[in-house]
């Protein structure tokens, strides 16, 4: 298979079974939703070079291993947050603190029940949440990226 498909393949792959768990009830977190920006912008590169392949790629493999090392940094901080190794940003904990105001206290409420933190994960495999595994996918296919541009340059 060739490189470019086999990156298209795996990041539709991703993509898909994340938007599946959302589909059967796991609510993602804004963090986990962020974390999905890199793959989706990965396939429509890897898409884009199936076609133009000559042209684009080997710039498009550059920027295709910023984007899988630039997603592994993020989801590793993301499951550095939900371990409590470290404290994520002010949005991730729900609290009293998010009502500004009782003109609007219906609506404050219903956002605080449908909030999500992101220090809780709502799903884990094996004892490792998606952002765990988002890391070690994103940090598996940058070697793999990071490989296929050291083998072009020998």
């Amino acid at each position: 298979m060739k490189p470019n498909l086999f990156i298209f393949f795996v990041s539709v792959c991703v993509i898909i079974f994340v938007h599946y768990l959302e589909y059967i009830g796991f609510t993602p977190c804004q963090l986990c939703i962020y974390q999905r920006w890199p793959w989706y912008l990965i396939i429509f590169l890897s898409f884009v070079s199936i076609f133009y392949n000559k042209r684009i790629y080997p710039y498009n493999k550059f920027i295709i291993f910023l984007l899988f090392v630039g997603s592994a940094a993020y989801a590793g901080w993301h499951a550095g947050i939900e371990w409590a190794f470290w404290e994520g940003p002010s949005t991730c904990a729900a609290g009293a603190n998010k009502i500004e105001s009782h003109d609007n206290l219906l609506e404050n409420i219903q956002s605080i029940q449908s909030f999500v933190p992101c220090n809780e994960t709502s799903f884990r495999f094996l004892g490792i949440s998606l952002a765990g595994y988002n890391f070690i996918s994103s940090l598996i296919m940058s070697i793999y990226t990071f490989l296929l541009l050291r083998n072009e340059n020998e």
